[in-house]
């Protein structure tokens, strides 16, 4: 009788091993693409660029006023028509202006280097979500339709050859996980990032693009 049970197991487990795995695919550039949710992140990824842009702007018109001020002072301060006292005063200005501007230029690349980070976290955490929907949709229908595997159509090796060499239509599950996805998509205005507050003005961010799972 041991001996039955053990040779039926066997079998049930070479039947499983030799049970056919089911493939589908999808194309995950398409459906990054074309998800709406991906659209409403590069409207916000364009406006917190925009802000940071602006004000980036203005630390620039403000670093060019300041090397005027410089040099106007620097001009009256060697001019031999003046009066010593004038030019006195005007060597005074431009140490006070010179040590202004050392500072307005290191604000402006301080500046520059935390919004280049935060834009990046930025634009990474809305990829990240945007993948998070995607592959949840795809783990749901692929548990659903009985599949074993699902690989990305749109993926390439290091020689730029695609990795999926051919597919068969039915298994492609592109537009359906698509139409899911898509479903309850309306049309928001894209969100206000907050700006931040600042001494000398807005705040602003670089621009990015959500791309890639």
């Amino acid at each position: 009788m041991k001996s039955l049970c053990c040779t039926i197991l066997s079998l049930f487990a070479l039947l499983v091993a030799a049970a056919p795995q089911r493939t589908a695919v999808v194309d995950l550039e398409k459906v990054f693409k074309e998800y709406y949710k991906s659209k409403i992140a590069e409207g916000a990824i364009r406006q917190q660029a925009e802000i940071f842009r602006a004000y980036l702007l203005k630390l620039q018109d403000q670093i060019r006023q300041l090397e005027t001020e410089c040099n106007t002072a620097r001009d009256k301060a060697q001019n031999l028509a003046l009066e010593e006292s004038a030019r006195n005063a005007a060597a005074e200005t431009l140490r006070t202006k010179t040590r202004e501007l050392a500072a307005k230029r290191a604000e402006a690349e301080q500046y520059a280097t935390e919004r280049n980070r935060q834009m990046r976290e930025f634009e990474q955490q809305k990829r990240q979500d945007i993948i998070a929907d995607i592959r949840a949709e795809i783990r749901r229908r692929a548990m659903a339709e009985g599949y074993d595997f699902v690989l990305d159509l749109s993926g390439k090796t290091m020689n730029d050859v695609p990795t999926v060499l051919y597919c068969n239509p039915a298994v492609d599950l592109t537009e359906e996980v698509l139409k899911t996805l898509n479903a309850t998509a309306t049309t928001p205005a894209v969100p206000a990032t907050p700006a931040e507050s600042s001494t000398t003005g807005d705040s602003t961010v670089s621009e990015g693009k959500a791309t890639g799972l």
